[in-house]
């Protein structure tokens, strides 16, 4: 198998599974409505902090539906959903 081939094959995998990068460098979003910050990428983590419609943030990492994210409140898991870029 190629190099190439077996680069795209891992791609794919980590594509199903949800293990993508938002990018090779933070990505700044909005909150696009009030939402919980989590300690994990779960429903039932811990909320870390409460965020209001409009907050700034950057997203480093995302885990199917979430996104990791850091804000002036504090840093954690919100839904894609959640946030605009």
């Amino acid at each position: 198998m190629t190099a190439l081939r077996w680069l795209g094959g891992l791609a794919a995998v980590m594509v199903l599974m949800g293990i993508t990068a938002v990018s090779a460098m933070a990505q700044s979003v909005t909150f696009a409505k009030d939402a919980a910050l989590r300690s994990e990428p779960r429903f039932d983590a811990a909320p870390v902090a409460q965020i209001k419609q409009g907050t700034p943030g950057e997203a480093s990492t995302k885990q199917g539906p979430w996104l990791n994210i850091k804000t002036s409140a504090g840093a954690g898991w919100a839904l894609t959903t959640e946030v605009s870029f």
